[in-house]
């Protein structure tokens, strides 16, 4: 029998996560809604800024909505991830699809054979 790979390597992530998270809920005394708990994951330290908020932010941990953002003088900060402008990264987890696109050159979009060209619809009314 062999092995599922993918599901050891997405259980390994989720540990590794669950054990950074715990570890940076008890450093910085963070405490997370208990009907949200499990959506929360620890990001990759980033620096960015939320606009309307003078400052600079390094966020820590997200449940994709809302994050806990570190300020420069060491104080923690609660907000939304949407205007984030730093990066929201996953610490731990495997290279996805979409990122490894994002790196390589861009896809070019081909023209399906059923699509209306500008000749065709000049065409079509004359």
């Amino acid at each position: 029998m062999i092995p599922n790979t993918k599901a050891q390597d997405r259980d390994a992530y989720a540990t590794a996560n669950d054990t950074a998270l715990m570890r940076l809920l008890a450093e910085y005394g963070i405490t997370l809604p208990p009907r949200h708990a499990l959506a929360w994951r620890p990001t990759r330290r980033t620096t960015g800024s939320l606009p309307g908020f003078e400052r600079e932010l390094e966020i820590l941990c997200t449940d994709g909505i809302v994050a806990w953002y570190m300020q420069r003088d060491g104080s923690l900060f609660y907000g939304h991830t949407q205007y984030f402008t730093g990066e929201v990264q996953t610490l731990h987890g495997a290279a996805t699809k979409a990122s490894a696109t994002k790196a390589g050159a861009p896809k070019v979009r081909k023209p399906s054979k059923r699509a209306l060209t500008l000749a065709a619809a000049l065409d079509a009314l004359r």
